[in-house]
């Protein structure tokens, strides 16, 4: 009997490559301690991935889909216009596009190259990830010791790891309560799966995951139907909450999680770490005295690229970087974003999200893709919450949720093709 393997399109198999890239990555570095320039290969793959898109003949996409394409190329062109002004290094804007625009390629690749069977079983695939990163992690805290930053279950156990592991307990979480809401998951896979993230998050110390919960919720509640499913998910979600609460308040009972006492630190004038540096909700005015004089300034910024970094690459390392590290700019999209673009790179970033999820609002009425949509836009709100919480979207990490966003546009696109 001989084994049939399905072949797989040379694209489809870049685009898995990248879904992949999140989880890979972390593996291969902190567990088979492969040097972290082997991050760098799946540039090679965006990059092919991009020049297929750019070059072979185009897909059939639909009306919704032209307008995000358009939106990034102004995006783009925008950022090359005003590096010409800006001009320091051709590199510094090359590696500038690679932080920004990865994720763009990513999503465009996903919806020109994938389709519905594809989508299924990477749903499948997040799922079974979601279960084994839960055994990472309690492993890593009852076993190891390792807790706050260091927590980060398959994601690793170095810091920072756990801005991958907040998004997708974001993204996982939007899957989860929609799943729920359209029947394809019952309310004791949901709670338990609910209970995991808040307990989990309590032991990685993840404050703001708790205000991104309260308000997926919400905001998940504004968007759907009524039903006697959702008030049942509301009230368990609430129970759930005061578990992952009591669990967060042994591990940490210092600290203050009211939504008063979070507010208040992460507006502080004393900066994210309240040393003078930057906060994510109060970085303008902050920035506008240090570095962006001028109106001009304050519209665009100086530079895609002119602030950026990388560790380890001493001739990506630009001067601004190597001057003020100190203001931890870097620690957050917006404010790395508002110094290198501006007003303008600001409405380009937050427009992205907006865009996708006004047209995913405005047109549910298809039964096929309602699923997806409702997941899709509470992803536009994840997104948001997390370009103001850290830098995961300019990060691998980010192809998590690029993914999700791109999900009823490739299905819209399998539609049309069809017809």
């Amino acid at each position: 009997m001989k084994l049939k393997l399905k072949k797989i399109s040379q694209n489809k198999m870049f685009v898995w490559l990248l879904f992949f890239c999140p989880f890979i990555i972390p593996f291969l570095n902190q567990f088979l301690k492969i040097p972290s320039f082997i991050k760098y290969a799946f540039d090679i793959i965006w990059f092919f991935l991009l020049l297929t898109m750019v070059t072979k003949k185009k897909r059939i996409v639909d009306s919704k889909t032209k307008i995000i394409i358009n939106f990034v190329l102004l995006f783009f062109l925008f950022t090359v216009l005003n590096y010409v002004l800006k001009f320091q290094s051709p590199l510094y804007y090359l590696w500038g596009f690679r932080n920004n625009f990865r994720g763009f390629v990513f999503f465009f690749g996903v919806v020109y190259y994938f389709d519905e069977n594809d989508i299924n079983k990477a749903f499948k695939y997040l799922n079974i990830i979601f279960h084994i990163n839960t055994i990472f992690m309690l492993f890593q805290f009852l076993l190891l010791g390792y807790k706050q930053d260091h927590l980060g279950g398959i994601f690793g156990v170095t810091q920072g790891c756990n801005a991958y592991v907040n998004l997708f307990f974001c993204i996982m979480l939007s899957i989860y309560f929609v799943s729920y809401l359209e029947k394809k998951q019952g309310i004791i896979n949901t709670v338990f799966n609910i209970v995991i993230m808040l307990v989990l998050a309590a032991m990685a110390e993840l404050k703001f995951f708790y205000i991104e919960f309260l308000i997926i919720l919400l905001f998940g509640i504004l968007v759907t139907k009524f039903s006697l499913k959702k008030i049942c998910v509301i009230i368990c979600s609430f129970i759930a909450l005061s578990i992952g609460y009591k669990v967060f308040l042994q591990v940490f009972p210092d600290i203050d999680l009211t939504i008063s006492g979070l507010f208040e630190y992460a507006s502080s004038n004393k900066g994210y770490t309240s040393s003078g540096d930057l906060n994510r909700l109060s970085f303008i005015g902050t920035i506008n005295d240090s570095f962006l004089y001028t109106p001009f300034l304050q519209l665009t910024g100086l530079g895609l690229g002119n602030c950026d970094y990388a560790s380890g690459i001493d001739f990506l390392m630009t001067p601004f970087y190597l001057h003020f590290e100190w203001i931890h700019y870097a620690w957050m999209s917006t404010t790395f974003m508002y110094l290198e673009n501006g007003l303008v790179g600001l409405c380009f970033l937050f427009g992205f999200f907006i865009i996708i999820g006004v047209q995913n609002l405005m047109s549910t009425n298809n039964r096929h893709l309602k699923f997806y949509k409702q997941i899709c836009l509470l992803c536009c709100l994840v997104g948001i919450l997390n370009i103001f919480y850290n830098i995961s979207m300019r990060l691998e990490s980010g192809y998590m949720l690029y993914f999700i966003l791109a999900i009823p546009y490739c299905l819209s696109k399998n539609i049309t093709e069809r017809r």
